[in-house]
């Protein structure tokens, strides 16, 4: 017998005692050389998390917080972040400040600042960009337990439908393994950033981690 669907709501977040929930779905959701290389070994991630977050909501206007929350329980079991710029950048960096004591913040600043220049320089080039700015998507994190049942689909739907509607691009940052997901709604692929892990210390199997950037055009066709 087929299982029911999964009854869950999306909503914007508004109140700041959503950020341990969705912290948490965020630490659980995101494993692997990259987490632990990057942002430390510290049992209180969620805690730093908290705190990075919540100050991002208090002084960032660009940023924009969903959540997704099972209907029976009110359970959060997922979380995307949004920003909505109004130009092709600079804008706030990512932080680099606030993880664990053994956290990398050297490796912290390459990465994050690779990013942000692939992002920056692609959309510079953007006429629309310059006319009417874009939409970043910069987290989109689902409770493991509930991952495959369609909650990262919906939470990316307020976005797609707010660029579509208004005529606005899309960037996004994502690791191969949800690259799938992303190219369905429109997105290709225009970059990548390989971390070489063992430069930075690492002491697992694994040689390298890969970032892929990618765009999307209005109505997720070409640009």
């Amino acid at each position: 017998m087929a299982s029911a669907p999964l009854s869950f709501t999306i909503s914007k977040v508004t109140s700041e005692e959503d950020f341990l929930p969705l912290a948490t779905v965020e630490e659980a959701a995101f494993t692997g050389p990259q987490t632990t290389l990057f942002f430390g070994s510290s049992s209180n991630q969620a805690c730093l998390a908290v705190a990075r977050h919540t100050k991002i909501f208090r002084i960032d206007p660009t940023a924009i917080y969903f959540k997704a929350v099972l209907e029976n329980t009110n359970q959060i079991i997922g979380l995307a972040k949004w920003n909505l710029f109004s130009t092709a950048g600079p804008h706030l960096p990512w932080p680099t400040t606030g993880f664990a004591e053994d956290a990398n913040t050297e490796l912290l600043s390459w990465f994050f600042g690779q990013l942000d220049e692939k992002r920056n320089a692609f959309m510079d080039q953007r006429e629309r960009v310059k006319e009417r700015g874009y939409l970043y998507m910069a987290i989109l994190a689902v409770d493991p337990k509930y991952q495959r049942m369609g909650v990262g689909r919906k939470l990316l739907e307020w976005g797609l439908e707010k660029a579509d509607k208004e005529g606005l691009e899309c960037w996004i940052e994502a690791s191969p393994a949800g690259k799938p997901l992303y190219e369905k709604v429109g997105w290709r692929e225009v970059g990548v950033t390989d971390v070489e892990l063992k430069r930075w210390g690492w002491q697992g199997e694994e040689q390298s981690s890969r970032t892929v950037s990618m765009f999307r055009g209005i109505g997720g066709k070409a640009g």
